[in-house]
């Protein structure tokens, strides 16, 4: 997706995430790209919420529910999970995502929420601290690559 085509399917969803009563926020390449990291597209829309956020948007999006996907039950992260489409857009929804360690299970902290402007409206999504922060927590390759990239963004804009 596009920055133009991540704006079109924000401002779609946006009012069904407006009447959620669960704090949720943006993560992954979405987030990047909210938070205005010239990143240049993202393969879909990851939203952090709690469980009970997770199932609030099951009932929600259930006509747009990709059932037939089942994450990786072998993958260092497990949570209240499920994919929607809208359209050629996937969303991700993960309700208390938590990341296998040596000693066991860990929730997720996504440090305090920021509101970003972008398209037509105000987005939570980590500040780029803590979004460095997640991604290497999240280890894979793809991730270390955006903490590469964002090691150089984050020291260019406290100069």
């Amino acid at each position: 997706m596009t920055r133009e085509e991540l704006a079109g399917l924000l401002d779609d969803l946006a009012p069904d995430l407006a009447v959620l009563s669960h704090p949720w926020r943006l993560i992954g390449s979405a987030a990047l790209m909210v938070a205005g990291v010239d990143w240049p597209s993202c393969d879909d829309v990851d939203i952090l919420t709690t469980t009970e956020g997770a199932r609030a948007l099951e009932g929600i999006w259930s006509d747009c529910r990709d059932h037939g996907f089942q994450p990786d039950r072998s993958a260092p992260f497990r949570s209240r999970f499920s994919r929607y489409r809208f359209g050629q857009a996937r969303v991700e929804v993960m309700g208390d995502l938590e990341i296998r360690r040596l000693d066991g299970w860990t929730l997720l902290d996504p440090g305090p929420l920021s509101l970003h402007q972008f398209g037509g409206g105000m987005w939570p999504a980590p500040g780029l601290d803590d979004q460095k922060r997640i991604l290497q927590t999240f280890g894979r390759p793809k991730d270390l690559e955006k903490v590469a990239m964002l090691a150089g963004v984050v020291s260019a804009r406290r100069r």
